[in-house]
């Protein structure tokens, strides 16, 4: 049986992959018979050329192309492999080095040499679509309201996708709503967007990184029992919010999200109400959230 090589064309950290690919396609088919394509001397000859391709490290779809002797030989067979979330990571991987043993000793049988001697029209593979990894969270967050008194309470709703060749990177967007009760009606509403890090994106736990910018509106409302008299007022911030969100998958595309977010936005708001000081709005604060993330 003749040699092939294994190639693979992964995003993010793909180290190892080949050798497992290797590892699985030796043990079918004989020792030395399946070496890494970066491997080799510019000087060696092969007579299959493999390709696996994945949208992402862990594997979840591979595509696998059998091609003539070199990576821009006519592709002569491909397979695409789907698994389940359950399988383990390594398997996935070594399932690929199964396929490829199968798919070289089927054309190095004596039948398939019987019926190669008339040239084939070239088949072109289709590229694999990256898809970009994309979900929703919907949250209630919590923080300090003022630099006294209660804290203020609400919601917010933040989406999020991957870059289709780098899902660990994301772009993000979110909307803040929360409101602080007292003898002052305030609330905050803000408009936020900004890029961040995963990482765990296949996996049950995924953990991410993420900065912003922030565009808040400050909302103040009151009433003089003894007048009667109503008035309201509103300020404008603008600033940078930085956060940490740790997610966990419990079925299919659905999950638990918790986070922590530090905002500093300007200007600060000095607050007063019937001539008395009822707190100063601070230039950082901070929030806690909790909620479901929906991801594709």
């Amino acid at each position: 049986m003749l040699n092939v090589a294994i190639a693979i064309d992964v995003p993010g950290e793909a180290a190892g992959i080949a050798a497992i690919i290797s590892s699985s396609c030796e043990a079918a088919v004989g020792a030395s018979r399946c070496p890494i394509a970066k491997d080799l001397k510019a000087s060696s000859v092969v007579a299959w050329y493999a390709i696996v391709r994945s949208e992402d490290a862990e594997g979840s779809r591979l595509r696998i192309e059998l091609r003539d002797r070199s990576a821009i030989g006519v592709v002569v067979e491909t397979r695409d492999l789907t698994f389940s979330e359950n399988d383990r990571r390594e398997s996935r991987w070594a399932s690929a080095g199964v396929v490829i043993a199968a798919l070289v000793a089927a054309r190095d049988s004596p039948d398939a040499a019987s019926t190669s001697t008339h040239p084939t029209e070239p088949r072109f593979a289709t590229p694999v679509r990256r898809r970009a990894p994309w979900g929703f969270d919907l949250a209630i967050i919590v923080g300090p309201g003022l630099d006294r008194g209660a804290y203020r309470v609400g919601g917010l709703v933040r989406g999020f996708v991957g870059l289709p060749r780098s899902p660990s990177v994301i772009g993000e967007f979110s909307l803040h709503y929360t409101e602080r009760p007292g003898e002052l009606d305030l609330s905050w509403l803000s408009a936020s967007g900004g890029v961040g890090a995963r990482i765990g994106n296949n996996r049950s736990v995924s953990a991410e990184l993420i900065g912003e910018l922030v565009f808040e509106r400050m909302f103040i409302a009151g009433r003089n029992v003894a007048t009667g008299h109503e008035a309201s007022s509103g300020q404008n911030r603008f600033g940078g919010r930085l956060g940490a969100n740790v997610a966990l998958r419990v079925w299919g595309g659905l999950g638990l999200v918790l986070g922590a977010e530090v905002s500093a936005l300007r200007p600060s708001v000095d607050i007063t109400f019937l001539d008395a000081k009822v707190g100063r709005e601070p230039l950082v604060g901070v929030g806690l959230a909790a909620g479901i993330r929906i991801v594709d």
